[in-house]
């Protein structure tokens, strides 16, 4: 499931520059980050890739899931048909997103829930690289994001597609990069911003629907960046 000979192989899917779909479940099992390896079990890379299967993960180790540009900038994963953890089980989850240094980001796009059993999820990244969540109902523990925050070709983005995508009883702590409502709003339990994060109004949308986000924090606020 990390793509090691001792604990699973690792599923890659190659855009080559363009667009490819698939129509059949992904099922990542086994040790994964457990067994002290951080190679992804799923890595999409270089094109366009939208996957219509569920991406069952079955268990409740730590898996990651990458995006990987190197040459080619418009480079995306998108989930149609969600992403779960197998019954009750419950873990960490890593999703990795990195840009090839251009002006394009990297993407991961969940237009489908994720359903990781209340299991935390931590964000990393390189470049300019991004996670778009556009539906609610998602089923997440505490969210980090720990990826860069260096500029206009080097940051990584939380940005919300619908209002409440994260767990409103639940912790957003942003480490390095960036936290954009883009016109939506959003409640979390608690928040801690690093001197390397930041939490974004700005509205990239264009529909006519969209107004300035907000941020609700139930609980304590901790900043020592800017928000």
């Amino acid at each position: 499931s990390d793509g090691t000979t001792s604990t699973g192989g690792q599923l890659i899917l190659n855009a080559n520059g363009s667009l490819i779909s698939l129509g059949e479940p992904i099922d990542i099992r086994g040790a994964g980050e457990s067994g002290g390896n951080t190679q992804p079990g799923l890595l999409a890379q270089q094109g366009r890739v939208t996957n219509n299967g569920t991406i069952l993960l079955d268990g409740s180790s730590t898996y990651r899931l990458e995006i990987k540009a190197i040459t080619i900038a418009n480079t995306y994963l998108d989930v149609e048909a969600g992403m779960a953890r197998s019954g009750t089980n419950s873990g960490p989850l890593v999703l990795e997103v990195d840009g090839n240094g251009s002006t394009t980001p990297a993407q991961l796009i969940m237009n489908s829930p994720i359903d990781n059993n209340g299991g935390a999820v931590t964000l990393m990244g390189t470049n300019l690289s991004m996670l778009q969540v556009n539906t609610s109902g998602n089923d997440l523990g505490d969210f980090t994001i720990n990826g860069v925050s260096g500029g206009a070709t080097s940051l990584t983005t939380l940005q919300l597609g619908v209002s409440d995508a994260l767990a409103i009883n639940q912790n957003l702590t942003i480490m390095q990069g960036a936290f954009n409502l883009d016109g939506f709003h959003q409640t979390v339990n608690a928040l801690t911003v690093s001197a390397n994060g930041t939490v974004e109004m700005a509205v990239n949308r264009t529909d006519a629907a969209a107004t300035n986000g907000y941020l609700v924090v139930n609980g304590t606020v901790s900043v020592s960046g800017s928000a």
